[in-house]
């Protein structure tokens, strides 16, 4: 079965973020694309607790892609799965 970006953001990160409604437990995604590459994206989703993040500070986001310190979503999405969460929350076309 294909991944579906949007209804997985629905089940797993619309509890904690919106698009477009003002801050809630997270941020306002409304707009990432223009302050975030994909790139960086991805490598948060990943791992949030990663150094160049909140490093073992982090007490919220959940990671996606690997375990760590912090919340972990589980299972967790394949490399792929990430990438396409990150381009759907950017607004690019998801093939």
């Amino acid at each position: 079965e294909a991944f579906d970006a949007g209804a997985y953001y629905e089940k797993n990160c619309s509890s904690c973020h919106t698009i477009g409604k003002g801050d809630d437990v997270g941020p306002d995604l409304k707009g990432v694309a223009e302050r975030r590459t994909k790139e960086w994206l991805v490598r948060f989703l990943s791992n949030p607790a990663h150094d160049d993040f909140y490093m073992s500070n982090n007490d919220r986001m959940p990671a996606f892609g690997k375990r760590g310190p912090g919340p972990t979503i589980q299972p967790l999405l394949s490399a792929e799965e990430v990438e396409l969460l990150a381009k759907w929350l950017r607004g690019e076309k998801l093939e």
